[in-house]
């Protein structure tokens, strides 16, 4: 950049695409049935950056909600955070909601949290509508 020339400095890797993210629970993998099912991400270096949209009905796994499939496994060490907007998904009231992707992992958890108590993980819906925005580096 800017006429540096050190190896070092060099953007040798860039990629742009898509992929096809999925709704589980961590009790069980379930099975649900998409009408919007679509993941993009831009890949900079080690950085990912992900945009997901999923709307689903039928579902049937449990636990805490995640979304698997992610395009690159993060990095030991790593952990990612972003945004999350949910519809017709169960979530504890008057908390933020935020995306997590913990380090050596591909999917996603949610979590809610407010000022002076601990976090609350998104518990698995059978439909619902998630759009959600994380970047992390990747392995």
């Amino acid at each position: 950049f800017n006429g540096d020339t050190a190896a070092a400095n060099a953007l040798d890797d860039y990629e742009e695409g898509t992929f096809t993210p999925n709704i589980k629970g961590t009790s069980g993998a379930g099975t649900a049935s998409y009408s919007d099912q679509a993941g993009k991400y831009t890949k900079i270096g080690n950085w990912v950056y992900l945009s997901i949209h999923l709307n689903w009905s039928s579902g049937s796994a449990g636990g805490e909600l995640r979304i698997t499939d992610l395009p690159f496994d993060a990095a030991s060490g790593a952990r990612g955070v972003g945004n999350a907007m949910f519809h017709s998904v169960y979530l504890h009231g008057n908390e933020g909601n935020c995306v997590y992707v913990g380090q050596n992992t591909n999917y996603t958890y949610f979590y809610q949290s407010r000022s002076d108590t601990s976090w609350h993980s998104v518990n698995y819906d059978s439909a619902g509508i998630v759009i959600a925005n994380v970047s992390y580096q990747a392995a």
